[in-house]
């Protein structure tokens, strides 16, 4: 693994140069997405269909994730999929 010392400009993400399961250790415990409840613990992450707070459920660390929502005009529903960032 290689590190590099440039500084993180404003609209640069770093989130591309982490691992997915190095991402799910810093959120897992520490989301503002999290509900917990009786034991069970849930999210309310835009594009985390399934509503679990786990890995394979996560729309924020996975490069593939797929969201619905309502329609602002109230006509049917918008389907939104998450794109892979590529940093140069």
């Amino acid at each position: 693994t290689t590190f590099t010392k440039e500084p993180l400009s404003r609209g640069r993400h770093f989130a591309g140069k982490m691992s997915a399961d190095l991402q799910w250790m810093i959120l897992r415990n520490n989301s503002c997405f999290l509900l917990r409840n009786q034991g069970t613990t849930f999210t309310k992450e835009p594009l985390n269909l399934a509503g679990r707070h786990s890995f394979k459920h996560s729309g924020l660390v996975n490069k593939k994730a797929i969201g619905v929502t309502a329609d602002p005009k109230g006509k049917g529903v918008v389907l939104t999929t998450k794109k892979d960032k590529v940093c140069k």
